[in-house]
C-alpha cells in the first residue's frame, strides 16, 4: 500500500512543492529531477484519507483482520512501513500523541483483543528488525533464527496484557528503546 501525506507546514513555509500525485487506485507519479515517474502499488491512499478510512480499507481486503489472527494463530507477521524520516509512517503506523487519531497499531491492538476474548490468547513479546538485527525492545538482546526459520529472541521478556489498553502501554515502553535514525541529507524528499 502507498499512502501520500500531504506537504506539512514547515515544508509549506519554505516553498515546498507536491511531488507526488495520484493517478487512480493503485498508480501514483512521483515528480523526479528526471521527469515523472510511475509507480504501482496494490492500494493508494491520498493525503485526506483518515486513519480510520486506512485501517478500514485495508480490512475491507481482509489484510489486517487477517494478519492479526494470523498471528494470534502463531504464525511470524510484519508490517513493513518504509519511507524517509518525516514521511508519516510513525504517524500511519501509531497515531498522534493523544491517540485521538490511532494508526494501525493501537487499531490492531484493539481487534487482537477482540479476538482474543473469544479465544483466550496472550501477547507476549515485541521485537524490532533493525539494521539486519532483530531486537527485543523489552530486553534489548539480539535474535536467532531456527533450521525452519522461525525467530527466537534469545533472553526475550515476555510481558502479559489483559486489554488492548494495557498492550498499547507495553507498546509505549518498548518504543522508548527503539533505533531512531535520520534519513541521509541527500536523498531526494518526496511526500510518499
Amino acid at each position: 500500500f502507498c499512502r501520500i501525506r500531504p506537504v506539512s507546514r514547515a515544508e509549506a513555509a519554505q516553498g515546498g512543492a507536491i511531488v507526488v500525485e495520484k493517478i487512480d487506485e493503485y498508480s501514483v507519479t512521483v515528480e523526479t529531477p528526471r521527469g515523472p515517474r510511475e509507480f504501482q502499488f496494490d492500494k493508494v491512499f491520498s493525503a485526506e484519507a483518515s486513519q480510520e478510512d486506512l485501517f478500514h480499507d485495508t480490512s475491507r481486503k481482509c489484510v489486517s483482520h487477517r494478519l492479526i489472527q494470523l498471528a494470534i494463530d502463531g504464525y511470524n507477521v510484519c508490517v513493513f512501513a518504509y519511507g524517509q524520516t518525516g514521511s508519516g509512517k510513525t504517524f500511519t503506523m501509531v497515531g498522534d500523541k493523544e491517540q485521538k487519531n490511532p494508526g494501525i497499531i493501537p487499531r490492531a491492538f484493539n481487534a487482537m483483543f477482540d479476538i482474543m476474548r473469544k479465544n483466550n490468547s496472550k501477547f507476549t513479546y515485541m521485537l524490532e528488525l533493525y539494521n539486519d538485527r532483530l531486537q527485543d525492545l523489552f530486553a534489548s538482546q539480539a535474535g536467532e533464527r531456527n533450521r525452519k526459520g522461525v525467530v527466537f529472541a534469545q533472553g526475550a521478556e515476555t510481558k502479559e496484557a489483559s486489554s488492548a489498553q494495557e498492550l498499547y502501554a507495553l507498546f509505549q515502553q518498548a518504543c522508548a528503546n527503539r533505533h531512531i535514525s535520520a534519513t541521509s541529507e541527500q536523498t531526494p524528499s518526496t511526500s510518499l
